[in-house]
């Protein structure tokens, strides 16, 4: 719409009052292109703020499935050091 007011400005400025018709049509050009850089700057805003949203609720369901695996293993080795620790303390170590 920037561009559509430049050359809105320069004809203005060109062709004086005997072309108040193209002025208009200019001016309503003008007009639309703004309210259509307004729609789709709001739209791309909505459809951001929805994709951080997104990527928000998945980093965290990732970060938790992470942590509950995390988990899982370390139980798995304490299991695996509970079996061991009997056996370590029956070794003689003094020879």
């Amino acid at each position: 719409w920037l561009t559509t007011v430049d050359t809105f400005q320069k004809k203005q400025l060109k062709m004086g009052p005997h072309f108040e018709m193209e002025m208009l049509d200019l001016e309503k050009k003008i007009t639309d292109d703004m309210q259509d850089y307004q729609q789709i700057s709001m739209t791309l805003k909505q459809e951001l703020e929805i994709f951080d949203q997104n990527r928000t609720e998945e980093f965290k369901n990732n970060i938790h499935a992470y942590i509950a695996q995390t988990l899982i293993q370390q139980e798995k080795v304490l299991n695996i050091w509970e079996t061991y620790l009997p056996i370590a303390n029956n070794i003689d170590v003094t020879n």
